[in-house]
């Protein structure tokens, strides 16, 4: 049969086929979906019909068919919607088909906690809730064409997905390790300090860093329900650290350095950039003479801890200087939210892991009890950790007041480290005037590194992330890789490493 033939004689058996169902029903509203069903199974197959006679006996064969399934369907998704008896089964229960039955449950639940949410509202409330496709269209607010749509293309997926073997990622057992990095222009929020405070989050973001997914997609990688998967998303596509790509995709929206890429930057780094760091500390020895005549606390002390000290100062200063080079190019800063803006980044390798870690630096660091300052850069190459010992920092600087003989490390008469009063007694503005051409020579190799350092995140970064690396490393670095800088100096043999009770990369501010 021809389709228009087919087409007539649906219009005209509409009626009959309706009260057919009618009869069979409880309502008019489940009498409809189920003709509706009826009728669209007839026209996908009466035009396989030969004979236009055979027509009525097709339609009702057809019915019949329709019906039993329909009334399957209906048994089935009652008991399985609702939770299984707990008591024994009786002697009469087949406990093979319990277990059976017990199973599809289980697949099902999977499945739909994994259906969209489009998908899923529309199939709990037809199939769980026993709503009739006119009351899940008033519900939903769509009309009943969209309702039959999203029930279709919902059972088309369930069927599909409970016949697979489903395995979830590895990020479900073993999440990633992701740090989250901002420095803020202004003020931060308290959702957006905290935001990566769990893992759910920054393994949202490795997981579609490369590849754009679906949220059914990672749900699977991470063993999450859509359900709850979709408040993630929707919290960082709020702060535009996710965004849609189209066919209901997100893709990761902010420069991640990989473990890869650290690999390749210190691989770059070792190879390029040792000698030239051992050469910054040859400038910073031929000044030290001098440096020492300047007279400040702790000036008598070996010419390798007070290398180690000036070494970070050229450091921080050299940051500055190389910053200064390129502040004319006004790198964009990253709308955080409102009218806050700043520089955003994430890390994922393990810290714990990294050769070349620094367990915290400061330019001007205090305490909260006493008025002084002090600078440091606590590099894991170094036997005295700053950090582990810092109410011992505090005592020295206050004996080191009055007693210039108890300073253990370079302790000035300025006020931090951006202090460059040229007033008689600031020994610390004397001191970095001779540490100058170290501090330029420094700042040129900043600049290197970051050019250098560009080229490689280019090969590590999404494509359509090319634009964002370079505002991103040059307002990232040096400090983002400063434990580098630490093993460097001695492996460049210009440094060694001190002595357990040496305490290095470190000066005080009393003025």
């Amino acid at each position: 049969m021809d389709r228009i033939k087919v087409s007539q004689y649906i219009e005209e058996t509409a009626k009959t086929v309706f009260s057919y169902c009618l009869a069979r029903t409880n309502s008019k509203e489940e009498a409809e979906d189920l003709s509706q069903d009826i009728l669209l199974e007839i026209l996908k197959s009466a035009c396989n019909l030969r004979d236009d006679k055979a027509f009525y006996n097709f339609m009702w064969a057809v019915a019949n068919n329709v019906y039993k399934n329909w009334c399957k369907k209906k048994a089935r998704r009652k008991q399985t919607f609702y939770e299984l008896d707990e008591n024994l089964p009786d002697d009469n229960v087949d406990l093979d088909n319990l277990l059976i039955l017990s199973d599809e449950v289980n697949l099902l639940r999977r499945e739909l906690s994994l259906l969209s949410e489009k998908y899923r509202i529309a199939a709990v409330l037809y199939y769980s809730k026993d709503y009739s496709v006119s009351k899940v269209a008033k519900t939903l607010s769509i009309s009943e064409n969209m309702v039959k749509y999203l029930l279709f293309k919902a059972r088309k997926i369930l069927k599909e997905g409970i016949g697979m073997e489903r395995e979830f990622g590895e990020k479900s057992y073993n999440p990633g390790k992701f740090e989250y990095n901002v420095i803020y222009d202004g003020m931060a929020n308290d959702e957006y300090r905290n935001l990566f405070a769990r893992k759910i989050p920054g393994n949202i973001l490795l997981s579609a860093y490369y590849t754009p997914m679906t949220v059914r997609e990672l749900s699977i990688e991470m063993g999450i329900s859509s359900v709850y998967m979709e408040d993630e998303i929707a919290l960082l596509e709020r702060y535009d650290l996710i965004k849609s790509v189209g066919e209901c995709k997100y893709q990761t929206n902010i420069i991640i350095f990989t473990e890869d890429f650290m690999k390749e930057w210190y691989k770059m780094a070792d190879k390029n950039y040792v000698s030239k760091i051992g050469e910054v500390i040859g400038l910073i020895k031929d000044a030290l003479p001098e440096i020492r005549k300047i007279g400040f606390r702790g000036c008598d002390l070996p010419e390798n801890n007070l290398l180690w000290t000036f070494y970070i100062l050229t450091l921080f200063h050299g940051s500055g200087n190389y910053h200064d080079r390129y502040k004319e190019q006004n790198f964009s800063r990253t709308k955080l939210y409102r009218d806050e803006t700043g520089t955003i980044y994430g890390k994922n390798y393990d810290g714990d892991k990294d050769p070349y870690r620094c367990f915290g630096f400061g330019g001007t660091c205090g305490w909260e009890d006493i008025c002084y300052n002090c600078s440091f850069a606590d590099f894991d190459v170094l036997s005295y950790h700053i950090l582990e010992n810092y109410g011992e920092i505090k005592n020295i600087m206050l004996e080191s007041v009055n007693n210039r003989d108890a300073a253990k490390f370079p302790v000035f008469n300025g006020k931090d480290v951006l202090d460059t009063d040229s007033r008689p007694d600031n020994d610390y503005a004397k001191t970095i005037e001779l540490l100058q051409p170290a501090i330029n020579k420094m700042g040129d190799i900043f600049k290197e590194i970051a050019d250098a350092t560009c080229k490689i995140m280019s090969g590590h970064a999404p494509k359509f992330l090319a634009e964002n690396i370079k505002p991103i490393v040059y307002n990232v670095l040096p400090f983002s890789m400063i434990g580098w800088y630490g093993a460097a100096a001695v492996n460049s043999g210009a440094l060694k490493k001190p002595e357990s009770n040496d305490i290095v990369s470190i000066c005080g501010y009393i003025g």
